[in-house]
């Protein structure tokens, strides 16, 4: 069971983030990161490597809808390699003139997807940050 996110991970993800990112709103840091979670394979959130995500909602094969308690404009994901091998996720991230994921409850607008090279969704353990 995965207990907490390795700092190197967490690097990896921050060196992603550039200084000509817009910033989110109510963050004056471009780049910032402004939520993140561990999310295990059946949506619970690992409560030491979560900050900002308030909910996730699993609805059907792969897709994970996320409540944040922020906007966030960019996200990145990765399916947790040491549990789900050839895992890929995906993420949405609402923007003007975007439709809402339909599947997702109206207030979870943020999604990762976790799937099979095939395109199959799996329901899988991901590491999300919010930008």
């Amino acid at each position: 069971m995965i207990t907490k996110i390795h700092p190197a991970l967490w690097a990896a993800f921050l060196l992603l983030a550039t200084a000509s990112c817009t910033p989110p709103p109510g963050s004056s840091t471009p780049g910032a990161v402004v939520a993140y979670a561990l999310v295990r394979a059946d949506g619970t959130l690992v409560p030491d490597s979560t900050k900002n995500v308030l909910s996730v909602v699993r609805v059907w094969g792969g897709h994970a809808c996320l409540r944040l308690s922020v906007q966030a404009r960019v996200a990145i994901a990765s399916a947790d390699a040491l549990i789900n091998k050839h895992v890929i996720a995906e993420t949405y991230v609402p923007h003007d003139g975007a439709l809402r994921i339909g599947l997702c409850p109206a207030d979870h607008v943020y999604a990762v997807r976790t799937m099979l090279p095939s395109g199959d969704g799996i329901d899988a353990a991901f590491y999300v940050v919010f930008f």
